[in-house]
């Protein structure tokens, strides 16, 4: 009895699912409230969480990270929950500060696609560490001096020690808890050993390499710079010197008056030897001294020297590239070409030509006058098409520079067609009788043209009567010689044919 009763209870349930169904909405995925990182930690020592507030049907999350671009994480040593809606950093390193994050929301629905948060950048407090360490000093008695660290950390305190003793402000040290200690009179303190102890509310504290205290005298410039030897502009290497005795010396040169800095002609520019490479024609009359410091003054400045720059040839016309048609015997025109420069000075000239090999002098069956401002090309073969060309031009003054290097393109020669003569009585040259019918098979493309022409005068016959598919056919020739034009309006080249 029991087993009916389950059996009917079972129909029951199934005629009642099958009579009424729920229809469910999908929802759109929404990020409703943004992320933000919680509160600073400090590196390597601490948890950030970083949550957003999502609605939408059957959620899933991925967080990204962006260093570079935005890139998908996986759970590991620093991550955590990387597919939820909460983020987590454990003991982040130090490398992680200021790093952005954001998180890709998707609807399993049918909806909508994935939406993308704002987003969050997460700040860690750093440990304390000393990134520029405290320099040795030297300076003259009755004079002072400073002692200085760069740190980075949380909250940092700072305190000096003299020779393994904790400073204090006196008459003599000021400034003994902050980054930068002062001594107000070096005398009797030569040879002190000087460092700094920096504290934050992150990591150990750290201390600083030892810097001594030296006290020396005053500076002294014993060799003075002479000027270099001429060079040409753009190349060539230009050096001054000074020769100076004191200790912890500093050098700074300068040019009409204004201090040098090192770039891609000025090298040494604080240096006691001062390098001008590749300097340009503008530079010819620059003049240089420099000015030597120590811990004493007053500093020493150098005699001045003057430094001669000679010009490199002015191009005023630059060559071009050049197109020309490949060289056959029957070809129509005149298969050359010119290379040309213009400058402004009386130069001498090179041509060089570069076939993918190398820089080579244009010489050769080819080119004539390439010691001239006009190079020609005569009849090119195919092979030397994307050849590059080039001038080097050379100056009174013996100096040497090169055009920027253009490239000649050889153009091919149509495609010879083919005669199909309906009239047996003609044979390959002459036509010995008239209303000879001529037909030529020209499948050739649509920029070819084609002229028949009489011999010697070279007067065309006209246009042909019919042309179908591909066909050229002139009707009634009358008895004679004639010359074919095949003429290719694209390239400029074309050929001649007789018949």
């Amino acid at each position: 009895m029991k087993e009916v009763i389950f059996a009917l209870f079972v129909m029951c349930v199934v005629i009642n699912a099958q009579a009424q169904r729920t229809v469910v909405q999908d929802q759109p995925a929404a990020i409703t409230v943004q992320p933000v990182a919680s509160a600073a930690v400090c590196e390597s020592n601490g948890i950030i969480t970083i949550p957003l507030t999502a609605t939408g049907t059957s959620l899933t999350y991925q967080w990204q990270e962006f260093i570079s671009s935005w890139l998908n994480i996986s759970n590991g040593s620093v991550f955590s929950n990387v597919t939820t809606d909460t983020l987590t950093l454990t003991n982040a390193p130090s490398a992680y500060n200021g790093r952005q994050y954001r998180c890709i929301v998707t609807s399993n629905g049918e909806c909508s696609g994935p939406v993308t948060s704002i987003s969050a950048t997460v700040t860690l407090n750093l440990n304390s560490a000393i990134t520029v360490q405290p320099s040795n000093a030297t300076a003259c008695a009755g004079s002072g001096t400073t002692f200085g660290v760069t740190a980075t950390g949380f909250t940092l305190t700072y305190q000096w020690y003299e020779n393994g003793i904790a400073c204090v402000n006196d008459a003599i040290h000021s400034n003994v808890t902050t980054a930068t200690m002062s001594l107000s009179d070096v005398t009797g303190l030569g040879g002190a050993v000087y460092y700094c102890v920096v504290t934050g509310a992150c990591g150990s504290p750290a201390t600083s390499t030892n810097a001594t205290l030296t006290v020396n005298s005053l500076v002294a410039i014993t060799g003075q710079p002479t000027a270099p030897a001429a060079t040409c502009a753009g190349a060539g290497v230009q050096t001054m010197s000074v020769v100076a005795t004191g200790t912890s010396l500093t050098y700074q040169w300068y040019e009409n008056g204004i201090a040098c800095v090192n770039d891609a002609i000025r090298s040494g520019s604080t240096a006691a030897t001062f390098i001008l490479t590749n300097a340009t024609a503008l530079m010819s009359g620059y003049q240089y001294y420099c000015i030597v410091t120590g811990t004493c003054v007053p500093a020493v400045t150098s005699n001045t020297i003057t430094i001669t720059v000679n010009a490199q040839a002015t191009v005023l016309i630059a060559p071009t590239a050049q197109q020309v048609c490949a060289w056959a015997a029957n070809s129509l025109y005149l298969n050359t070409t010119n290379f040309s420069v213009t400058t402004a000075g009386p130069d001498t000239y090179q041509w060089q030509a570069n076939p993918g090999s190398g820089w080579v002098n244009a010489t050769g069956a080819y080119y004539t006058n390439d010691t001239t401002a006009t190079m020609t090309v005569t009849n090119p073969i195919s092979s030397m098409t994307g050849t590059q060309y080039r001038v080097q031009m050379t100056t009174a003054a013996s100096c040497v520079s090169y055009t920027t290097p253009v490239s000649m393109t050889v153009n091919p020669l149509p495609t010879q067609p083919t005669w199909l003569i309906a009239n047996s009585a003609a044979d390959s040259v002459n036509f010995c009788a008239g209303g000879v019918t001529m037909t030529l098979n020209a499948t050739q493309g649509a920029t070819t043209t084609y002229t028949l022409q009489d011999w010697p005068g070279l007067t065309p016959v006209g246009g042909p009567v019919t042309g179908n598919n591909g066909l050229r056919t002139w009707l009634n020739i009358p008895a004679g010689q004639y010359v074919f034009e095949n003429y290719d309006t694209t390239t400029g080249c074309g050929i001649k044919q007789s018949q």
